[in-house]
């Protein structure tokens, strides 16, 4: 009964949130040409929350719910590297939405910068590159050698400004439930800043938002596991090949499990 009530909900709010999505979208796209021209023109805060109020509808309309586990928190208040892996293109409207209520529940907040590859900014439509320029995106062009330490001098710049760094360090989608390949170069800002790395797994967001459909699960669920944070102590002696390795293996032994214990039968 709770069930159908909540499909019939569902389905007399669409029309009316699918409106407010698309209004607040094309006002994004104002808001972000303001913005570029005159950075005072919205504090941080207002900026993250109409963010986080597009994100909200969307995964509204998308019908997705998110349970995160309780660590997730604990996540510091002081600046991190976040890192994730990357199974679609819901990923960032999921995190968008939970850590602007984390923000929200909390009195000390601190805002984040996105890394996105340059192609999102490079979208004809503009709508998805007004909702990154809101928030500060940090762009970076994979086949521009130059781009990409000026990517980094970014990160670096965000950290020193009190932001936390977000990266899906597979550097793009990667579908099925094996990982692609981490990143070392990912870490090089927590390395030389000496933040902590903040592993984050994301588990049933594959197909929930994209062309292909490789690995879809039936549930519309999305699932977050935060993963102890990783100390400046703790590879400050060590090298970021080996970091990255170990992150791995612990992020997927993690991924595995919530796929087991969720997904599969």
């Amino acid at each position: 009964m709770i069930k159908f009530l909540k499909t019939a909900w569902w389905v007399v709010a669409f029309p009316f949130v699918a409106l407010l999505f698309v209004w607040s979208m094309r006002r994004a796209k104002k808001k972000a040409k303001m913005y570029r021209k005159m950075p005072t023109f919205m504090t941080a805060e207002d900026r993250y929350h109409y963010v986080y109020k597009i994100a909200k509808r969307a995964l509204f309309l998308l019908r997705v719910s998110v349970k995160k586990d309780d660590n997730f928190s604990k996540i510091s208040q002081k600046p991190t590297l976040m890192i994730l892996n990357h199974k679609s293109n819901v990923d960032p409207i999921v995190l968008l939405k939970i850590l602007h209520e984390l923000n929200m529940a909390r009195e000390n907040k601190i805002f984040y910068a996105f890394l996105s590859k340059i192609e999102t900014h490079k979208n004809p439509k503009k709508f998805v590159a007004s909702t990154l320029d809101l928030i500060d995106t940090i762009y970076i062009d994979r086949q521009n050698p130059r781009a990409a330490y000026a990517a980094f001098s970014e990160q670096d710049k965000a950290v020193k400004d009190g932001k936390s760094v977000i990266i899906f360090i597979e550097g793009t989608r990667h579908f099925g439930d094996e990982f692609g390949e981490f990143k070392s170069a990912a870490l090089k800002v927590a390395f030389k800043n000496l933040i902590p790395i903040q592993p984050i797994v994301i588990a049933g967001s594959s197909g929930l938002m994209d062309s292909n459909k490789t690995n879809k699960r039936n549930k519309r669920t999305v699932y977050i596991e935060t993963l102890p944070a990783v100390k400046p102590s703790e590879f400050m002696n060590t090298s970021e090949d080996f970091v990255c390795n170990k992150i791995k293996k612990e992020m997927q032994k993690t991924y595995d499990n919530l796929i087991k214990k969720n997904f599969k039968k």
